[in-house]
């Protein structure tokens, strides 16, 4: 069954008739062309994120906002740092270029000066008579070094010492110090730190220190203090000391140290779960009282000769299933 529906125009009364033929002029009335072009609707880099050039150093930011280089930098002078950042709020690209220092003096690359909020990225830090990154106070918050190599500098390469900070995706190699240091409750997260004479990563207490790599560096490959995560990490080929060393109460999970002075030494009342230590010269896993130890491999460790065993538990700990003959 169908049913057509027709519109008998002469059953319209009139003021209803003027409402249809009004409403089929606006449906099907005017013209397709436009009155004028239409206006642009994109916004140049510059309007969205306004930034300042820094072309040449010494320079110092005293005002929020974002800061990029135009080309590598280099500082002849030996009493001053290269960039001194001043305010808080601030973002600085390197934009892959290079800060390069006189290789001795009192200044660093990149000094962020009693202030939080400050972001560096993108680029590289290296030959200064301190170090490559300071922030220098230790009540400054939320600093993040992203995708920085810290390269050859007297001091430590990345040095953070306030609260809540982040150091991503960054190398410390061949300084004269430490590669990598934070304050607290600060996260390290895939960086590189080689062949520095002190600690690869020394973390503060409440660090996650994740998926990083430590290897020839003098001293530790990585330390850390109370109450850390340390998970996923590598230590290798003869970091003096230990390879992975933690404070207390710490959550040491699925780490790997091969071929340090000893593999790992874990804090008292900490929980070691998943880790391989294997090819160290003294012990595999070191492990203090209280400790939670389970799942882990310690093998071909002592490897120095002595009285070393793969694995050693101080009492009283709960020991799980471990594979350390």
């Amino acid at each position: 069954m169908s049913t057509n529906l027709r519109l008998n125009m002469s059953s319209l009364s009139v003021p209803a008739l003027a409402v249809f033929i009004s409403f089929a002029s606006i449906v099907y009335g005017g013209g397709l062309e436009p009155a004028a072009a239409p206006a642009p609707t994109m916004k140049t880099l510059q309007e969205v994120e306004p930034r300042t050039p820094i072309s040449s150093v010494p320079y110092t930011i005293e005002n929020s906002g974002s800061y990029y280089l135009t080309a590598d930098l280099a500082l002849a002078r030996t009493d001053t740092s290269a960039i001194i950042i001043k305010a808080d709020e601030v973002t600085l690209d390197l934009m892959g270029y290079s800060i390069v220092g006189p290789d001795v003096g009192t200044g660093s690359g990149i000094l962020i000066d009693h202030c939080s909020n400050v972001e560096v990225r993108n680029g590289s830090v290296k030959d200064f008579g301190q170090h490559g990154i300071f922030n220098n106070d230790y009540y400054g918050e939320d600093s993040r070094i992203i995708n920085i190599r810290a390269v050859s500098n007297k001091g430590t390469g990345i040095y953070l010492m306030g609260f809540g900070g982040l150091v991503q995706d960054c190398t410390a190699a061949e300084n004269g110090n430490r590669g990598i240091e934070t304050g607290k409750g600060c996260i390290i997260r895939g960086c590189s730190a080689r062949n520095n004479a002190g600690y690869g990563i020394y973390a503060g207490h409440g660090n996650i220190v994740d998926k990083n790599n430590a290897y020839y560096n003098q001293n530790y490959g990585i330390r850390t203090g109370n109450s850390c995560i340390i998970s996923n990490n590598l230590a290798l080929d003869n970091n003096g000391g230990y390879g992975i060393s933690t404070g207390m109460a710490c959550t040491v999970i699925y780490n790997n140290v091969f071929n340090s002075q000893s593999g790992f030494s874990i804090g008292q009342g900490s929980t070691c779960i998943g880790n391989v230590a294997r090819g160290n010269e003294r012990y595999g896993i070191y492990a203090n009282a209280d400790c939670m130890v389970d799942q882990n491999t310690a093998t071909g460790n002592n490897t120095g000769g002595g009285a070393y065993p793969n694995m050693y538990v101080n009492a009283p700990a709960t020991v799980g299933t471990n594979h350390a003959p």
